[in-house]
């Protein structure tokens, strides 16, 4: 299956079967880092910054004596967009990622393939980049909502702002069992920011980070899986609505759906 995955163009499944190649064959694993490394330098060379987006998260994942070239070619690429002044494309959500040619007018349901937990994609103009529902076993969902709703907790660990996933509203479905959850969209998660940025801002942003770790202990909640791609940033917008990568982004933890309240 990974060898399957880097014989296609999709850089997506590339970057997931990247991750497992510790699980390959021990005589296979050179040669499997060695075509890691070719289809990084292919995705770069693309136009489209969200493909270079998740090349740099594969360099880990490179042959080591090769992983400092191509934080060199990432470092050029993330210069470059900036330049070129494609802020949005640089903070863009990976949700999106795999959506091409939407009608503005559909929702699309996509299935999340780590968790097996349903999300539905609203792409009409209003809601794009705005809003998703996310489908939620009651139990996570109550302990995603407390983190969500206690305000003093995060103010006395040093927030001016709830620092989780924002809920807008919610819906019980009995026929499914499931709760329905309109959620805010952010820009893009912690783990392609360091990658494609090299590292911006990190050391604000981890401090950030185990803060609200801590507070969600003293909440009694685990989140389950609070790695880097489940903490999204939202970056500051400039009055003509342009993105401010020079200003600190705000940092927030998502993905509830493997949480415990205690």
């Amino acid at each position: 299956r990974i060898l399957d995955a880097f014989n296609s163009n999709d850089v997506y499944k590339q970057k997931i079967m990247a991750k497992k190649i510790d699980s390959a064959p021990v005589e296979s694993q050179d040669n499997l880092r060695e075509i890691i490394y070719q289809k990084i330098i292919e995705a770069l060379n693309q136009e489209d910054i969200r493909i270079q987006r998740l090349a740099a998260t594969m360099v880990q994942y490179a042959p080591k004596n090769k992983q400092e070239e191509l934080k060199d070619i990432v470092k050029i690429k993330y210069e470059s967009a900036k330049q070129e002044k494609k802020f949005n494309q640089i903070v863009e959500p990976p949700l999106y990622t795999r959506v091409e040619n939407s009608n503005p007018s559909i929702f699309s349901r996509e299935k999340l393939s780590k968790t097996g937990t349903e999300t539905t994609l609203l792409l009409g103009n209003q809601f794009k980049d705005n809003l998703i529902i996310r489908h939620f076993e009651e139990p996570c969902f109550l302990a995603w909502q407390k983190a969500y709703e206690s305000y003093t907790h995060w103010s006395k660990a040093g927030f001016d702002y709830i620092p989780i996933e924002p809920i807008y509203s919610f819906n019980y479905r009995e026929n499914t069992q499931l709760v329905d959850v309109t959620a805010g969209v952010l820009d893009l998660n912690l783990d392609e920011w360091y990658q494609f940025s090299g590292d911006t801002f990190k050391e604000h942003l981890d401090e950030q980070k185990d803060k609200i770790i801590n507070t969600l202990k003293e909440l009694g909640i685990t989140h389950g899986h609070a790695n880097n791609a489940n903490f999204c940033l939202r970056f500051y917008r400039n009055e003509d609505g342009s993105v401010d990568l020079d200003r600190m982004p705000k940092i927030y933890l998502i993905d509830f759906d493997k949480a415990v309240k205690l």
